[in-house]
């Protein structure tokens, strides 16, 4: 792992003359008034200058190797510390303010200015966070506050200090700046700092001999060029009534006791500056030497100059005065917050953007020209399965791609880096060699200038095309499909077209013979296709397709029947993709149709004549069967004792045959005026129904002693009189077909979505299921007379009802322990009786 170092670092600084210096990085940080620390990619400490741990109350050799973690005040702080590192980490730059633990325990509020250290491979070493304390500004505005309310005693001393602490802030701002610019450049930087520098700055030896200075120094000294002033000495250069001074402070410079003072300077044009002057030690040329940092402070004693000339007046313009200088300092702290408030929009819109490409589907990236991933967004990542953070500094390698692949990225590289506008490549099927899986992607490139400019990188968009790709195979297979079975449709047409009216498909055998051939449609839209006196007509049948409007249409060809079908073609989402017509010659089956209707009417006419030969057949059987049964209960009531006991039998005999002809005509005349006399259709309550059959039957009920139970029974549309024949037929068999005990029914309804499904179950003799067919069919009985009475007719008469309700009946059973009868009534019973 790289390490991040600086207690060795040199800067070279070369002058005008030619002249080089090595400057000690330690010595560069010890000038600033600043607290300056690094720290490593872990996070430990590995430089901070004397400011920075005075300001902590620790020694150099206790803060080196320890964790920046471990001087931060409470959890909070540490979670934004953490953080802020990893932004550093990211290559982002930013300030905060935050709470900070001194040696004693104490807390002390720092504002750190951070920036990340990245190699030459763009490998991520450490950070340099410049440190100010922000407790300063807090007493500076208390100060302030406590001039105001003492302006009496104490006005003019408070103002200035007040102006100093104003002019010391502006001071330590320059000078922040310039260390702040001293530690994020390189060396060049620097010396160009050093050579533009508004402030002069000289390099002198221990004789006070001037052996380098800046432009600035030339412009303090009104010289030409830097080489009237060099090999001068600072008596040379200073005015005679302080050489004595300058003899006194020599020696402090020159022992480094003395590092700042104030002073003054001459002109060559003998014009004398008064300076502040900062002093440390320096290499130069293998020999130590002095870099003196002089400032002209000619404004500020004219400032201080000011202020003494306004004492006098103080008094009446002091409450301004004050004011004033509460506005700078307003000022300035609103400049500050502005400040950071634009770096915290900053960094938002840069979350924000992040936040945007991560959020799309296409994978977007960034990579330098030797194809190392610089960004990728969460969909490049998730496909190589890594983070986004681990995505930089990436190649793309053998272990995800084949090298044909690789060999095509390359490829598409170079070609985006010639061209000067974005490269949309062919559509491309990579392999993710770690799942398996197969993506079509289409792939845009475009070069694009670095941050720093001096370079050119790649920005790809990839779009997964997947299942466009797959939903274009699938319409092929549709097109595909629709071909094969127009072909295989006798005697029919298929024509298929888009959005824009332009046939995609014209197949089937009448294709040429109700259309033009098929090479003049497929391709053309449907103006070039039909007549143009059709197309208005035409363009508004196909424009309501594609709307969702399906229709058909007859019509008539050449003495040919056509069907003609309009249907709109949707895709799995339900959206329409296409339009379809679809013509059928339905000239032989309007022929069977016409032969079809015509057989119709026959069966209709000989079932109205069979119908009305059954009711007029059993109506007038009725007299005859009467008078022989009238006859033959006279005969036996006249001549009983007379006749011998087999003539009575005779005629009890001839009697009951007479009334059972006689109950089996009026059964079929039921069962003809069921279906040959009906009612509309009425809403039939059938709790009130059943509870009129069960009155009906409550002599059978009580004779059997039955028990019989309803559940709640529904509200629906029918005849209420065939409905009464059908209970009563059912609940009269349940209570009939019973051997031992009292007989037991139970009728319930299920509802369903389209029907109602209606129970009758009792605890009778039971049916076998060879009878489940048998027991429908008209006059068939499975018991005797003896036995158990009846015609035959009662469960044809149930069908019948439940089929005329546009239902079903069937039952379940099991001998000798019962039977359940089950029937369905529809709810659109009603509408089925108007359709017929």
């Amino acid at each position: 792992m790289p390490e991040l170092s600086f207690n060795d670092q040199h800067i070279s600084i070369k002058g005008s003359s030619g002249a080089e210096i090595q400057v000690r990085f330690r010595d560069l940080v010890e000038l600033i008034n600043e607290g300056v620390y690094c720290v490593n990619s872990e996070g430990e400490l590995v430089f901070a200058n004397d400011r920075f741990c005075k300001s902590l109350g620790y020694l150099t050799s206790e803060l080196i190797g320890k964790s920046f973690l471990d001087l931060v005040l409470g959890e909070e702080n540490v979670r934004i510390s953490k953080a802020k590192l990893e932004l550093r980490k990211r290559g982002i730059s930013d300030s905060y303010d935050i709470l900070m633990k001194k040696k004693n325990g104490e807390g002390i509020w720092l504002r750190l200015n951070g920036k990340p250290v990245i190699d030459g491979k763009g490998e991520f070493m450490g950070v340099i966070v410049l440190t100010s304390e922000i407790a300063r500004q807090r007493r500076l505005e208390e100060e302030l506050i406590y001039a105001k309310e003492d302006l009496e005693s104490k006005v003019i001393a408070r103002t200035r200090q007040l102006s100093e602490a104003n002019q010391m802030l502006n001071e330590e701002i320059k000078e922040r700046k310039l260390a702040d610019i001293s530690l994020k450049t390189s060396e060049r930087r620097f010396r160009d700092i050093f050579n533009n520098s508004p402030d002069a700055i000289y390099i002198e030896n221990a004789e006070g001999v001037i052996l380098d200075v800046n432009e600035a120094t030339c412009k303090l000294h009104e010289a030409e060029s830097r080489d009237q002033l060099i090999g001068k000495t600072i008596y040379d250069i200073s005015p005679k009534h302080i050489h004595e001074q300058i003899r006194k402070t020599q020696p402090g410079l020159i022992d480094g006791k003395t590092s700042k003072f104030e002073s003054e300077s001459i002109t060559l044009t003998g014009k004398i500056i008064p300076i502040e002057v900062s002093a440390a030690h320096i290499d130069f040329k293998g020999q130590r030497a002095i870099l003196i940092h002089v400032r002209d402070i000619s404004d500020r004693l004219k400032h201080q100059e000011l202020l003494q000339k306004l004492n006098n007046d103080l008094e009446e313009k002091v409450k301004e005065r004050t004011k004033e200088l509460q506005e700078v300092n307003l000022r300035m702290q609103a400049e500050i917050a502005e400040k950071e408030k634009i770096q915290d929009e900053l960094q938002r819109q840069k979350d924000f953007l992040r936040l945007i490409i991560d959020s799309t589907p296409n994978m977007i990236f960034v990579k330098d020209e030797e194809g190392k991933y610089l960004l990728a967004n969460e969909s490049v990542a998730k496909f190589y399965n890594m983070k986004p953070s681990e995505m930089e500094g990436h190649y793309d390698t053998e272990d995800q791609f084949t090298q044909r692949e690789l060999e095509e990225f390359k490829e598409q590289d170079q070609r985006a880096l010639h061209a000067k506008k974005e490269v949309q490549f062919p559509e491309q099927m990579i392999v993710n060699k770690e799942t398996g899986e197969h993506f079509w992607i289409q792939m845009v490139k475009k070069a694009i200038s670095s941050i720093s400019g001096d370079a050119t990188n790649i920005l790809g968009v990839a779009t997964d095309i997947t299942d466009v790709k797959l939903a274009k195979e699938e319409i092929r297979k549709s097109e595909q499909l629709y071909r094969e079975i127009a072909r295989n449709l006798p005697k029919a047409a298929m024509f298929i077209f888009d959005r824009n009216l332009k046939y995609i498909l014209a197949e089937g055998p009448l294709v040429g013979i109700v259309s033009k051939p098929k090479n003049e449609i497929e391709g053309k839209t449907v103006y070039d296709s039909i007549r143009e006196s059709d197309r208005e007509r035409v363009k508004q049948i196909y424009s309501k397709i594609l709307d969702g409007e399906s229709s058909e249409t007859e019509q008539t060809f050449f003495e040919r029947s056509l069907k003609v079908y309009h249907l709109p073609i949707r895709d799995d989402s339900g959206e329409i993709i296409y339009g379809m017509v679809m013509v059928f010659d339905i000239s032989d089956l309007k022929g069977v149709q016409r032969e079809l209707e015509h057989r119709a009417t026959q069966l209709e006419r000989s079932n109205e004549e069979l119908e009305r030969f059954a009711y007029v057949a059993s109506h007038d059987l009725q007299g005859p069967l009467r008078t022989i049964a009238s006859y033959l209960q006279l005969l036996e009531m006249r001549y009983k004792t007379k006749l011998d006991k087999e003539a009575v039998e005779f005629i009890e005999f001839s009697v009951n045959g007479a009334k059972r002809m006689q109950q089996l005509i009026l059964d079929l005349l039921n069962y003809s005026k069921i279906s040959s006399v009906p009612k509309p259709f009425v809403k039939t309550n059938l709790n009130e129904l059943v509870h009129m059959v069960l009155n009906g039957l409550s002599s059978t009920i009580k004779t059997s002693k039955a028990e019989v139970v309803v559940d709640k029974l529904p509200e629906l549309m029918a005849d209420p009189n065939q409905l009464f024949q059908l209970f009563q037929n059912l609940i009269d068999n349940s209570l009939k077909f019973v051997k031992n005990g009292s007989p037991l029914v139970k009728i319930n309804a299920v509802e369903h979505e389209d029907e109602w499904e209606i129970s009758i179950s009792d605890n009778g003799i039971g049916i076998k299921e060879e009878y489940k067919e048998k027991i429908f069919q008209i006059f068939q009985r499975l018991h005797s007379t003896a036995e158990y009475p009846g015609t035959g007719v009662g469960l044809a008469i149930c069908k019948k009802v439940v089929q005329l309700h546009g239902g079903r009946i069937w039952f379940s059973s099991t001998p000798d322990k019962g039977t359940t009868f089950y029937f369905t009534i529809s709810k659109h019973a009603g509408e089925q009786q108007r359709i017929i």
